[in-house]
């Protein structure tokens, strides 16, 4: 089959359906044109039954040398952060073996930050979380070894600062493990609260359940960079200034980005890092695929700010696949004005990713236990809209039919839900399910 892409869309064209709720066409919002995707009803059948039969007109998935491994979602920490002097420090695993490193760095100060300095190494083993076995290696970015963090876009998007690639060989596990593991550093010297990652505790129990993932954090008022012994803390805890690192290494992967608020970044789970996308992407690793999870989720943020932040997100990390929540609880109970600017940004994510050549997933909203029944009929608009996108190719993973009831109005399955807007274990572990057999095909396509 020829490689389709998804027809590029504005947010005001608009998708038909009939009385039934089948898709039959879509007419540009453009005054004066006629129809640009005019379907009959057995063509839509014909669309239907090509995709249902195993095609997908969605883009095939590219791979890319890049391994991403994530901390949990960033928040800014407040004035509690600013004092001057802070070393961050993380430890994760990367999925193979690498030849490369690199840090991409947020910031939501409303200055820039300035006389920055960052280190990688690469260790052996989980015997310290502070001290490698290799040497530190030091970061660049644009060449220099000082560098600053632009200011922020806006109050609710911050800035990205990717270093440079700096040449560091992996080293083989000698403890028994099996993934290997790095280590990254970023010194801020002045005061400033830029944009902390999560607190140590939402990371809590996380190595329990993927202790090959061995991520850990901390923070200390010292310079470890210039002088790495500075920092003497093996405490998780605390926040860090950064969250990623990213890897170059010679085993094709994929990466998911994950864009979308709370439900997104796994809030109201036991462990918040071990939300839907990253059980869904686990899953498959364990099954042999090469395929990480950056969680783009950003407590508190609707549609429009959280799309804004997941296109600098994808320009900085560069990932294979994007999934966008197209229903967020933070724009207010639902409406008809609300679902078409949450309809209207769905439109303009399509037309970013195919820009961009990114495969392009969505997924349908979950219930949300406080609505009327009126006010959830328009959840259900918003779903069956989204629904019908799968008659032009795109991915879409069902949350709602998971973890929803049906009924009128919608409430959570039983033990599924937290009692209003937000899964609980029960409920991200159903939506992983249905994640994971989405990304499961799309990895399954020819690769562009």
């Amino acid at each position: 089959m020829p490689n389709y892409y998804p027809r590029r869309v504005n947010p005001a064209d608009s998708l038909l359906f009939d009385a039934a709720g089948h898709l039959v066409g879509l007419r540009s919002g453009t005054s004066g044109q006629e129809e640009i995707f005019g379907m009959s009803a057995s063509k839509a059948a014909a669309v239907d039954s090509l995709v249902s039969g195993g095609g997908n007109l969605s883009p095939y998935p590219r791979r890319s040398s890049i391994i991403t491994r994530g901390m949990a979602t960033f928040v800014n920490a407040g004035a509690a952060n600013a004092a001057p002097g802070w070393t961050s420090h993380i430890r994760v695993a990367a999925d193979a073996d690498f030849t490369h490193v690199r840090l991409v760095i947020p910031n939501l100060e409303a200055a820039a930050v300035t006389l920055c300095t960052a280190a990688v190494a690469a260790t052996a083993n989980s015997t310290s979380k502070i001290t490698p076995t290799g040497a530190w290696a030091t970061v660049t970015v644009g060449g220099s070894a000082t560098f600053t963090l632009p200011a922020r876009v806006s109050a609710q998007e911050p800035s990205y600062t990717v270093s440079d690639w700096i040449r560091l060989d992996s080293i083989p596990r000698d403890d028994g493990g099996t993934l290997p593991l790095a280590m990254g550093r970023l010194f801020i010297p002045q005061a400033s609260n830029a944009t902390f990652s999560a607190t140590g505790g939402l990371n809590s129990g996380f190595d329990t359940l993927y202790p090959d993932a061995l991520s850990f954090q901390t923070r200390q008022q010292v310079d470890g960079v210039t002088t790495p012994a500075n920092l003497n803390s093996s405490t998780e805890g605390g926040t860090v200034a950064f969250h990623t690192l990213q890897f170059r290494s010679a085993t094709p992967n994929c990466t998911v980005l994950g864009i979308g608020d709370s439900i997104t970044s796994g809030f109201a789970g036991t462990v918040q890092q071990n939300n839907w996308g990253w059980r869904a992407v686990a899953a498959l690793r364990a099954a042999g695929s090469r395929i990480s999870w950056m969680n783009g989720g950003a407590n508190g943020q609707n549609t429009t700010q959280y799309l804004a932040r997941g296109k600098s997100l994808a320009a900085a990390m560069a990932p294979q696949i994007v999934v966008y929540a197209a229903f967020s609880p933070n724009e207010g109970a639902p409406n008809a004005t609300l679902i078409n600017t949450q309809w209207a940004n769905v439109l303009e994510f399509l037309d970013w990713a195919s820009t961009n050549r990114y495969v392009p997933v969505v997924t349908t909203p979950c219930p949300w236990d406080s609505l009327t029944a009126p006010q959830d009929a328009f959840r259900v608009t918003l779903r069956d809209r989204v629904l019908g996108l799968r008659a032009l190719g795109v991915d879409v993973i069902d949350f709602d039919a998971v973890t929803s009831n049906q009924a009128s109005s919608a409430r959570w399955n039983t033990g599924m839900g937290d009692g209003d807007k937000h899964p609980i274990d029960a409920g991200y572990a159903a939506m992983a399910t249905a994640a994971q057999a989405v990304f499961a095909a799309i990895l399954a396509r020819p690769s562009a």
